[in-house]
């Protein structure tokens, strides 16, 4: 069965995805994807690719079109056609209309919801979903939601758990545990004197990494001794340099550019006590809980991506009231100041990323292909 995912682009976590997805038996992949600056990706092995360019469409807000999409849309191709399941790509629709002229089994795989939904966005969205033969999203919730709420037929949802090769993240953690001198060089080395608060992740405004700077400035003023490590590159580095000195805390707020190298990455997490991520969170709340750290993050969830829903109150991390940073400060000091709390926290961490390892996530995208492919015959 030939196989083609079509993606905007080719992120590093997504290839070990597909390398298994790919081993999966009686399956041909082939991985069609724009090209990301900010994404880069590893070499793919294990399943086949090629760039098809995403083109902005000339009008004033963000739509795109893929070629990729449409050229894949036939039977010569493909037997079953993977899309991206965002409105806004533009050419999701044509493809999808061609694809059924050559009857070819559609999949829709994206988060079924927006950040900024509104009820035209929200009916475009489940039009164009009821158009595929199956969709597929990342977590259960919002599976229910389009089910429940949306009326889509429950035989045609599928959900595969969003998640990253943790049993990579599990060999460095392990290495590092038992090298206590290795991360007490590093922290040293980095100015992490400190109990450290770590966000990991692109600085954009909208990730309001900033919350997290005034918490610490605020718990710093009072006495606690907390800092914090910002790893990641973007447009918003010069504002929050600048807050940080500002609020004079830039001594205890470490800057450090995006690294993609998880070797790199493990000695960060390794030498923290908690994560945050104030707004906007996704897969790195995965990442930061396969090495037992806590989360910490906003409460409002629909400011998240689907992996909010991992996060378990008391659990495996705290929820704070959005963009609140003396909300903020109230959980680091729990964190800092409450042994109990933290090893319940780091054992939940530890236990919530144990279920979510990658072969689970391989089983919805197989599942949702294999449900396409047994419904050809069947109108949407």
């Amino acid at each position: 069965m030939k196989v083609v995912i079509q993606l905007p682009s080719l992120p590093h976590y997504r290839v070990p995805v597909f390398r298994l997805l790919a081993q999966r038996p009686g399956i041909e992949l082939h991985v069609t994807h724009g090209f990301l600056v900010e994404l880069p990706t590893d070499e793919a092995g294990g399943f086949s690719e090629s760039i098809d360019q995403n083109y902005k469409l000339p009008v004033p807000w963000k739509y795109w079109w893929s070629r990729g999409q449409i050229r894949y849309a036939t039977r010569k191709r493909t037997d079953v056609l993977v899309l991206t399941w965002n409105i806004r790509f533009l050419s999701s629709v044509p493809a999808l209309l061609r694809a059924r002229l050559h009857r070819v089994p559609t999949v829709l795989w994206g988060h079924g919801y927006s950040k900024s939904d509104t009820r035209v966005r929200r009916a475009f969205r489940n039009a164009v979903g009821r158009m595929a033969s199956t969709v597929v999203v990342y977590d259960p919730v919002t599976a229910r939601r389009i089910v429940d709420g949306d009326g889509f037929d429950g035989s045609r949802v599928f959900v595969a758990h969003n998640t990253i090769d943790q049993e990579r993240i599990l060999r460095y953690r392990v290495e590092l545990e038992s090298d206590e001198r290795r991360i007490a060089t590093f922290r040293s080395e980095h100015n992490l004197r400190d109990p450290t608060v770590l966000f990991v992740s692109r600085l954009l405004k909208s990730n309001r990494v900033d919350v997290l700077i005034e918490a610490v400035s605020r718990l710093r003023e009072r006495g606690i001794g907390v800092s914090c490590a910002i790893v990641g590159s973007g447009p918003d580095l010069l504002r929050l340099k600048q807050l940080a000195k500002r609020l004079r805390v830039d001594r205890h707020v470490v800057f450090e550019p995006a690294t993609y190298v998880e070797a790199t990455l493990a000695q960060w997490f390794m030498s923290a006590t908690a994560f945050c991520y104030p707004s906007n969170a996704g897969l790195s709340l995965n990442h930061a809980m396969a090495y037992g750290l806590p989360v910490l993050v906003g409460d409002n969830l629909r400011r998240h991506n689907p992996e909010i829903h991992w996060v378990i109150e008391e659990q495996n991390g705290l929820l704070f009231r959005q963009n609140d940073p003396a909300a903020l400060e109230r959980a680091i000091e729990r964190i800092v100041t409450d042994e109990g709390l933290l090893q319940r926290l780091q054992l939940g961490a530890l236990e919530t990323a144990s279920e979510l390892m990658l072969d689970k996530m391989v089983d919805g995208l197989e599942a949702a292909i294999r449900g396409a492919m047994s419904s050809r015959t069947k109108t949407p």
